[in-house]
């Protein structure tokens, strides 16, 4: 992959077709939702993912919503919007990084992942750095089974550390 770095979707052009299948991919294949202002519902790492895509919008039909199961450590949608039927996968980046044989570079076009190694070594560095990384992956026929997907991405979490923890 290309190894491009962002610290929030703003560093992303707004009209880049990356930025569209990273957005698509955090608002549906989640369990938080929005309540006015607030992000509610599901667990901390879904209102993470869904904080970081706020103000994007919904602009695509589920077609089915395959929840997050501790077995299998992923979660699948199918939704159908403007760039067609799309399957998309959040979960467990040892899981989907297994699964992927392609990547979604930062123009939005999608290219042979010809070495993981590089991944590898992201994931290891983000996790020895305390951050919680789940990784994100796509489909482009709407196949919700875990096999050649379309890696987009790692969506790194830092927990912020209360003051009454010492």
């Amino acid at each position: 992959a290309q190894g491009n770095s962002y610290s929030s979707l703003s560093d992303i052009k707004k009209d880049s077709e990356y930025r569209k299948y990273l957005s698509l991919c955090a608002l549906y294949c989640n369990s938080a939702s929005y309540n006015g202002k607030r992000v509610i519902g599901s667990d901390a790492t879904d209102r993470a993912i869904m904080e970081l895509v706020r103000g994007e919008k919904r602009n695509a039909e589920l077609l089915n919503k395959n929840p997050f199961d501790s077995t299998k450590k992923y979660m699948s949608v199918s939704v159908k919007c403007s760039l067609g039927k799309i399957a998309f996968f959040k979960g467990a980046p040892e899981k989907l990084l297994l699964s992927s044989d392609t990547y979604l570079d930062a123009d939005g076009s999608v290219k042979e992942l010809k070495s993981k190694e590089y991944l590898y070594k992201k994931l290891k560095e983000l996790t020895s750095a305390s951050y919680r990384v789940v990784a994100l992956g796509m489909k482009m026929n709407g196949d919700e089974s875990l096999d050649k997907i379309t890696f987009i991405g790692f969506v790194a979490i830092r927990d912020k550390i209360r003051r009454e923890v010492y």
